[in-house]
């Protein structure tokens, strides 16, 4: 039988008021960045004083691109007629005016840079801070390139196998040692706990077992429907990692992951080596995985009970606060 009280798919949100990664910052130097992010084109810059900034990337003006323009101060110049905004998004100037007019004002998106990366919040004003890993210290921690995996399927399925326990059951060569524990550590986040044994035998896995652990202990933490973090404890490693999602079309998206190591005080080529072996396990994992997603759809009406966890994840993602979109210009909550 059906479960009940699957949410609809029109209830999800399309892109959700949660962070977001813009870029590397280095790619940023030389000056403003344009985008296209969650269905719009943004623009990304550093201030004279230093703080970065995100605006929508169209001049109100006439549409001109201003990742195409200058940084002048604080405020970014439009490269067409020179129109100014500051970082809140304020036009400041119009050289034909004297003053800019009501109208001249651009959404601006709240930013976080952490590890050479720079990250927005969807939304005037972020509901919970960038997460990092429970009890830890960011600044202990070096983060590889991002790894970019496309998917042909909704981005909230993505996500949703982290809570999608007969998906454990069937794949990836791990055996599920014990229930899962699922629980809320904060009201934007939903996580769940299980002990996987490693079965497979591919030349990862393989390696998994000899070096590392046989067993591993992971947990996955979404947050703002968006981001998952995720730790996986083996007997001789932990292993760490955070996920992205970039929504695209109806049925496409983008998932970035950052992987991360301790900071050896051995210095860098440490840190490099370990990022390097790290990326290169998470890689083959995680290509096999979105393998499997190529072509699924979200179907409320085929859900089972067996598939509770999942549908409960759908509930909580379904009541969480819709970020903006290209015509919208306050929350929907």
């Amino acid at each position: 039988m059906a479960a009940v009280n699957a949410p609809s798919p029109e209830s999800l949100p399309l892109f959700p008021a949660s962070w977001y990664l813009f870029g590397a910052t280095h790619e940023l130097r030389s000056g403003p960045k344009s985008r296209d992010l969650l269905g719009q084109r943004l623009t990304a810059y550093r201030t004279a004083s230093g703080p970065w900034a995100i605006l929508d990337a169209r001049c109100v003006h006439l549409g001109a691109d201003l990742g195409e323009g200058c940084v002048v101060g604080d405020d970014l110049q439009c490269a067409f007629h020179n129109w100014k905004y500051a970082p809140d998004g304020r036009c400041t100037l119009v050289p034909a005016l004297a003053q800019p007019p009501d109208f001249a004002r651009l959404r601006s998106y709240p930013t976080m840079e952490r590890h050479g990366y720079l990250f927005f919040f969807n939304g005037p004003v972020p509901l919970f801070p960038l997460p990092f890993f429970e009890g830890a210290d960011p600044g202990e921690f070096v983060a590889a390139r991002p790894l970019r995996f496309v998917a042909d399927c909704p981005w909230h399925l993505v996500n949703a196998n982290s809570f999608d326990v007969q998906h454990f059951r069937a794949g990836h060569g791990r055996e599920l040692l014990g229930e899962p524990a699922i629980e809320c550590p904060h009201p934007f986040a939903r996580r769940i706990r299980v002990t996987f044994g490693v079965q497979g035998d591919s030349i990862f896995d393989r390696l998994l077992k000899w070096f590392v652990g046989r067993q591993v202990e992971v947990s996955m933490t979404n947050w703002g429907g968006s981001i998952v973090v995720v730790t996986g404890q083996f007997r001789r490693t932990l292993s760490t990692l955070i996920t992205f999602m970039e929504p695209l079309a109806e049925n496409h998206c983008v998932q970035n992951v950052l992987v991360f190591a301790r900071r050896s005080v051995l210095g860098p080529p440490l840190n490099s080596l370990r990022l390097r072996l790290r990326r290169t396990f998470t890689r083959g994992f995680m290509a096999e995985e979105f393998d499997t997603l190529a072509g699924i759809r979200y179907n409320p009406s085929g859900l089972l009970e067996c598939d509770r966890p999942m549908i409960d994840f759908y509930r909580w993602l379904s009541e969480l606060p819709h970020g903006w979109t290209a015509a919208s210009h306050d929350l929907e909550i």
